[in-house]
């Protein structure tokens, strides 16, 4: 190759990213203010979507602080092997802030006080169904195990490997540093995971011709700690142990310390 060849060593420095604003904080949204479509059909099932009161679609932070989590209710579901969507897997976590609480029941009695004014359309009923119906068939956003937990929790999915676009992982590292995009979903299969996630809402699901209806939440993007697991735990030893790195881990540390290589043209143009 004709030219002058340079060897400069990688350079490190934190990235700059475009200055975008955030998504909204739930907290602050009034989810009670939301708008829903008429009712249409696609793909065979009924669908109502949502929207914010701007007309934007549903996009928002749980938390009100990136760093500041919920702890999970359950660890991440398992797939099973009969489901018909592999792709997404149900997560909930425990709410503690009661304005986000009451938040979410403001928009459950919105979609109840729709149910009752669109219930022709929606349900189909022989003869008028009664507000306690109503509220027998909806599955409400928060919930309580029993009426003896302290606190409400939410459900919603995550997006995994087969999705059109997989939730973004983001995991803080025990030295507090965050590896963007380099989160495992293995790690939300532990129940000591805690996280905060950007959700999104696109309408209302209906179940065996409205026997059972809802909104469903998912993941866009989650920031996640999880506690690092001794290795080999479930042996007993009394000597150090070292356990080896992913091939991928090792090749990522192998390319950062590796010389980089760029070749200059006889103008002085990168080639």
């Amino acid at each position: 190759v004709t030219g002058v060849q340079t060897c400069a060593l990688p350079i490190y420095c934190h990235r700059t990213r475009e200055n975008k604003m955030p998504y909204p904080l739930c907290s602050e949204l009034n989810l009670s203010a939301c708008k829903f479509s008429p009712m249409y059909t696609s793909d065979g099932r009924q669908r109502v979507d949502i929207s914010l009161a701007d007309g934007s679609k549903v996009f928002f932070q749980l938390c009100d602080d990136m760093l500041d989590h919920c702890a999970c209710k359950y660890a991440l579901d398992r797939v099973q092997d009969d489901a018909a969507d592999k792709s997404r897997r149900g997560q909930a976590l425990i709410l503690t802030d009661p304005k986000i609480v009451e938040n979410f029941k403001g928009l459950d009695e919105k979609i109840i006080k729709l149910a009752m004014e669109n219930q022709k359309e929606w349900f189909k009923p022989k003869t008028p169904l009664s507000e306690a119906t109503i509220r027998d068939r909806y599955r409400t956003i928060v919930q309580k195990q029993n009426e003896d937990d302290d606190n409400y929790y939410i459900k919603f999915k995550v997006k995994v490997e087969g999705s059109k676009v997989p939730t973004k992982l983001h995991k803080i590292n025990a030295d507090g540093k965050i590896a963007e995009n380099r989160g495992r979903v293995s790690d939300l299969e532990r129940r000591d995971c805690t996280m905060a996630p950007i959700l999104s809402a696109f309408g209302l699901y209906f179940i065996g011709g409205g026997s059972s209806f809802g909104i469903s939440f998912q993941a866009e993007e989650i920031v996640y700690t999880s506690p690092t697991k001794a290795p080999l735990s479930n042996f007993t030893t009394k000597r150090t142990i070292e356990v080896a790195q992913d091939a991928d881990e090792v090749e990522e540390e192998d390319d950062a310390k590796r010389p980089r290589i760029d070749l200059v043209g006889e103008d002085g143009s990168a080639m």
